[in-house]
């Protein structure tokens, strides 16, 4: 009896340990794919649409904002958080990334 109480309770806490990791997952691919689209947007001649080329090529369901101010460019991704994440109130997670642009 005490071990059916015990296995349900360690079965969960391995179901909320492993949705933290794919929730830390999500948040690290995220990050990756603006500082990503950061460098070749710094390089284009059109960092905007160099930006969102980059993101769509590594994730589709990814959106991308991308703004610049003349010396400085500012790429934001957001997603989608898979598993059961949403249910607690992790719709999205979000990655920012500024580099400064560089001279033609």
């Amino acid at each position: 009896m005490e071990f059916a109480l015990a296995l349900g309770a360690f079965v969960a806490v391995i179901m909320i340990a492993v949705q933290m990791l794919i929730a830390v997952n999500a948040q690290l691919d995220v990050d990756l794919m603006a500082r990503e689209a950061a460098r070749v947007a710094i390089r284009a001649a059109d960092p905007t649409a160099s930006a969102r080329r980059t993101v769509t090529a590594l994730d589709r369901s990814a959106t991308v904002e991308v703004t610049t101010d003349g010396l400085l460019v500012t790429v934001t991704v957001r997603r989608s958080t898979p598993g059961l994440a949403q249910l607690v109130g992790l719709d999205t997670v979000e990655g920012r990334v500024v580099m400064a642009l560089e001279p033609p």
